[in-house]
């Protein structure tokens, strides 16, 4: 009866699906959609589900293209790291277009991450087709944290 109970327990644990946490980036969708102070919001879609991207334009007259992915848990315009990167690339001459990667709930850790990366693969497909669709092409990815993990799989992938 044990041995039956334990089975059972690791086959639960073995076949959990790890849900992507789409209230959490509706809010921030929000919150940032209210305080964008540079560049605009692109809804584009993936997996059959809407997702916040913003593209901000450079300064120059160039068709130079940098897609931004952010690291664990954050956003397309997180304040400390891709807010300024994605505003001095567009200063010092490229379009930049900054993905919402799929976020997990607050207590996830970076190993429950991995079974997104078919979906993030998506995204990162998404953003490249939309920016085609714009005749432009993605010249560089940019990444931090577990977009780099992310975006690499992407690339390996393609």
């Amino acid at each position: 009866m044990k041995l039956a109970l334990i089975l059972l327990l690791i086959s639960n644990f073995a076949f959990a699906q790890v849900v992507l946490n789409y209230a959490k980036e509706k809010r921030w969708a929000a919150q940032v959609e209210d305080g964008l102070m540079d560049g605009e919001v692109v809804w584009l879609s993936a997996n059959k589900q809407q997702f916040m991207s913003l593209y901000t334009p450079s300064e120059t007259n160039t068709k130079r293209v940098a897609v931004i992915v952010h690291g664990l848990g954050l956003h397309p315009d997180w304040a400390q790291v891709i807010q300024p990167l994605r505003v001095a690339l567009s200063e010092k001459g490229w379009h930049t277009l900054s993905i919402q990667m799929p976020v997990l709930a607050n207590d996830k850790d970076a190993v429950q991450y991995m079974s997104l990366l078919a979906q993030a693969d998506n995204r990162i497909k998404a953003a490249i087709n939309y920016l085609q669709q714009q005749g432009l092409s993605a010249d560089a990815i940019v990444s931090h944290s577990l977009g780099s993990v992310m975006s690499a799989h992407y690339l390996d992938n393609q």
